[in-house]
């Protein structure tokens, strides 16, 4: 990826957050977690485009952007997807495995991820951007013929709620019992340095639960690994955040808008 196409990239993910930021209700003609206006003839009803709405299905694109860890806090509700921090080289054995703070615990990023889990706003209730999880990324890491990193792995989205924010603690359903939103993506380390790893790629909607069973998609992935950790990554040999956006297309059942706001 070139500088000016990782440029672009950010810029994305800034606006994103600054859209999402905005408290409070959002003026007549601004819609939070979108990145385009709809498109001319399609239905717009505060989330991203809808590009085609029939009576059996409805296709539409999304945005999300997330950031998941690897700290004690992370995933401290998923004893069996313990995070594991990757030391950024092609080495190692893997699979390697982030995780988001939970639901009920305040973070900022995810608490406005985006407009998927809503169906672009379409569910009932619901409002954009929606508050996610991801619990875990997971990847392995191999060198391919150019010497560049390859990173294959996949993600579990779980929906915090169909709203921004975190949800009341104690939360009255665990994140394990959370419908979630299968991803899966392959990319590739496009500048790596001692304190920063950046990555582009492709994803895979597969899936889910609830709502998201029959949901399929495809776009990019893109993101960079880094610490927030006072000392950084190049003392601690180890990469122990990571932050990434999603962005594409998808189709879903028209029954599942009215499943998503049971």
């Amino acid at each position: 990826m070139s500088r000016s196409t990782l440029s672009l990239s950010l810029a994305v993910t800034a606006g994103l957050l600054a859209a999402g930021c905005g408290g409070g209700d959002d003026p007549a003609g601004t819609r939070a977690g979108t990145t385009q206006p709809a498109q001319e003839g399609t239905e717009d009803r505060g989330g991203g485009p809808i590009l085609e709405q029939g009576d059996d299905e409805i296709r539409g694109s999304f945005s999300v952007v997330a950031m998941a860890h690897t700290t004690p806090y992370a995933g401290a509700e998923l004893e069996e997807q313990q995070p594991t921090p990757w030391d950024g080289g092609a080495g190692g054995e893997g699979p390697y495995r982030y995780a988001a703070i939970p639901c009920n615990e305040d973070a900022p990023v995810n608490n406005i991820s985006g407009d998927l889990p809503t169906f672009n706003a379409l569910v009932p209730g619901s409002r954009v951007p929606a508050s996610t999880r991801s619990h875990p990324l997971e990847f392995t890491v191999t060198e391919g013929d150019d010497g560049a990193m390859q990173l294959e792995g996949t993600l579990e989205l779980t929906v915090c709620q169909l709203r921004p924010g975190v949800t009341p603690d104690p939360d009255p359903v665990p994140d394990p019992e959370k419908d979630r939103i299968r991803v899966e993506w392959t990319a590739q380390a496009v500048e790596a340095a001692e304190e920063t790893v950046v990555w582009q790629g492709s994803l895979e909607i597969v899936g889910g639960t609830g709502p998201y069973e029959e949901l399929r998609g495809e776009g990019t992935i893109a993101g960079y690994f880094f610490c927030f950790a006072p000392e950084g990554c190049a003392e601690l040999g180890e990469f122990r955040d990571v932050q990434f956006t999603m962005s594409g297309s998808y189709t879903v059942p028209a029954e599942a808008v009215e499943e998503g706001g049971s």
